[in-house]
């Protein structure tokens, strides 16, 4: 892993054509856009978003990822970032995720049940899992909520088995 930066345009264009087959198949049920027209919402309002790059040694990039104004959290990623930058991702995601939480207490996004790999990694980052997956999207697949409250404010987001679960106030999914 060469280095974080913010992202650019480019990134987007660069990254839609290697995406990994996880996130495809994610992005597949949770919108109707194309991979690079969702890479490409934060430079239509960049005043809205904060999004980063991770690049290789070789100046190619691996991921992007990033956080709305509403807390809404995303990463997307080539097979090559777990591939060849396991070991060096795992040691520094949590400052990242930390960067993202910045000013919100709560950032959280919904994350397609059959992904077993982000759903573990974002609860290594310190993300909680809703208890039963919601329906989500345009098709009603199955997601969980995942979230994750900055360190020192108390989570007021309790769940009985018996309620489903609600993300923070807001309209817009990444």
């Amino acid at each position: 892993m060469g280095y974080v930066r913010q992202s650019r345009l480019t990134d987007a264009f660069e990254l839609s054509l290697k995406l990994r087959q996880s996130d495809l198949d994610e992005l597949a049920v949770s919108s109707d856009d194309h991979p690079l027209v969702i890479l490409s919402r934060p430079f239509a309002r960049p005043d809205f978003y904060q999004t980063y790059t991770i690049l290789d040694d070789h100046e190619n990039v691996i991921a992007m990822f990033g956080v709305s104004l509403d807390a809404v959290v995303w990463m997307l990623a080539s097979d090559n970032l777990l591939k060849n930058f396991t070991d060096r991702f795992l040691r520094e995601c949590r400052f990242w995720v930390d960067v993202l939480q910045g000013p919100h207490r709560v950032i959280y996004n919904y994350v397609d049940h059959r992904n077993r790999k982000s759903i573990s990694w974002l609860k290594f980052c310190g993300f909680e899992m809703s208890p039963t997956p919601v329906p989500h999207g345009p098709y009603g697949h199955p997601f969980y909520l995942l979230y994750r409250y900055k360190e020192g404010t108390i989570n007021v987001h309790e769940q009985s088995e018996s309620t489903a679960p609600t993300a923070p106030a807001t309209s817009s999914t990444a």
